[in-house]
């Protein structure tokens, strides 16, 4: 008795960069890749001897663990190159992509495995393997998209839930990881081939995080994020990449990378603070070292060549220097965010209400001839009122829903920080007029 066929099965592949441009994820029907084979009884097989069709199973678990998983070496860049211990290639990854078969309509059968695989049936996973000739588009749903891991990058799971969408993406994002590792490929390149096999994964953190989707190399200065010890070290890794390209200083570089592992691993990471007392650490064990590699050359009589020493503390104490510096162009950027704040809050209050907040007002002076208008300070009572005026337009317009209760909180404290330089700077006029004015000669 023929065993009934399920409602659904699954199906993936796994597809080369090669092949990717021309390959269409959606809106075709799936059809056998190649030509069969014909043996002696005039069945169609390919090329392990199995039958020629396409192939499915009801084991999804299966699909996503194997025949969807990327887990190749992809498409490597030069076969010349090769990186680290396991002397991996720099490859463009391959693309999983897996799907759900809707059987109603379509012409599935069991298949005829070879005796020879019988024991790999179904990749040794629970379940059975089905085959058909051909599977109509509408009854394919793409169910999952993997981009596999390479040497700059994670593996990368799509989402789906718009196939149109995901199929421009997933291509894109492989021109865009092709592009990052040609530009890797040529530093390593220059490297010696001696030290290219002993790249290990510190390097490789290195590396992507020079040359990896936000890698420095790519980065706008002005992106990083001063604010948190992290971004503290993405704009030294930054500074000292750019500062010489082609030529990387990798002692400084890797004690970065180092400084970032043990961050991540602290327990205040986000601290600037952290970030300099770990280096104020290295700088004292670095001296300690030095003094009691000083005392056992005194005690064997032989020289001592500190010169290892001095050249780790001028690295500890200039990254150390940098990162005051920093912290300066830090408070400098807040300070200039901030006062923009102010600014942008004061125009949209003034746009809101219709009104101009200025120390000024002209006004018509009825004793000049024509009626010219006059510049006319405004003392602090009258400064002291426009801002209780401000206020309460500024609480009606919350009680009637135009405003939320933060936005009408911050546009009061702009306008209180606002007017408290406007009435200081109407004060110290008061001040000087009165001066002026008990210091002038009286006329008899």
């Amino acid at each position: 008795m023929a065993k009934e066929i399920p409602k659904t099965l699954y199906r993936g592949v796994v597809i080369q960069y090669e092949n990717l441009k021309g390959f269409r994820f959606h809106g075709i029907d799936l059809v056998p890749y190649g030509e069969p084979i014909i043996d002696e009884n005039g069945r169609k097989l390919i090329g392990d001897g199995n039958e020629f069709g396409i192939y499915m199973t009801d084991n999804q678990s299966m699909v996503y663990s194997a025949y969807g998983n990327v887990h190749g070496i992809g498409t490597p860049l030069s076969r010349d190159i090769r990186i680290g211990r396991y002397s991996d290639f720099i490859a463009i990854p391959d693309v999983g992509i897996c799907y759900e078969i809707n059987t109603e309509g379509v012409d599935v059968r069991e298949p005829w495995i070879s005796d020879v695989l019988m024991g790999h049936y179904n990749n040794g996973f629970e379940g059975s393997e089905y085959i058909t000739d051909r599977i109509p588009s509408q009854n394919i749903t793409v169910t999952h998209i993997q981009i596999g891991e390479d040497y700059l990058h994670e593996e990368e799971f799509i989402d789906v839930t718009d196939i149109q969408k995901a199929e421009e993406v997933t291509k894109k994002k492989l021109e865009d990881r092709k592009k990052r590792l040609e530009d890797f490929l040529k530093l390593a390149t220059t490297l010696d081939p001696q030290k290219r096999r002993y790249l290990g994964e510190r390097e490789k953190h290195l590396f992507r995080d020079i040359y990896g989707e936000n890698g420095v190399k790519y980065k706008e200065e002005n992106s990083i994020d001063l604010f948190h010890a992290a971004g503290i070290l993405t704009q030294l890794l930054f500074t000292h990449y750019h500062n010489s390209p082609d030529n990387l200083d990798f002692q400084t570089l890797l004690y970065i990378e180092q400084l970032k592992e043990r961050l991540a691993k602290s327990k205040a990471p986000d601290k600037i603070d952290t970030l300099l007392e770990m280096i104020q650490t290295d700088i004292s064990a670095n001296l300690e070292k030095k003094d009691a590699f000083v005392e056992r050359k005194k005690v064997e009589g032989a020289p001592a060549n500190t010169a290892m020493f001095e050249q780790k503390n001028l690295l500890f104490t200039n990254l150390f220097n940098q990162i005051a510096t920093i912290q300066k162009k830090k408070e400098q950027i807040a300070t200039t965010k901030l006062q923009q704040m102010h600014i942008d809050v004061i125009k949209k209050v003034e746009q809101m209400l219709q009104i101009k907040i200025t120390p000024t007002i002209y006004l018509v002076d009825p004793n000049t001839y024509g009626g010219t208008p006059q510049l006319y300070y405004k003392t602090v009572p009258e400064l002291v009122q426009e801002r209780g005026q401000i206020f309460q337009q500024i609480d009606a317009l919350y009680i009637n829903g135009s405003l939320d209760l933060g936005t009408s909180n911050m546009m009061k404290r702009v306008i209180m920080e606002e007017y408290v330089k406007l009435e200081q700077a109407a004060l110290e006029k008061e001040h000087t007029q009165t001066n002026q004015d008990t210091s002038s000669p009286k006329s008899k």
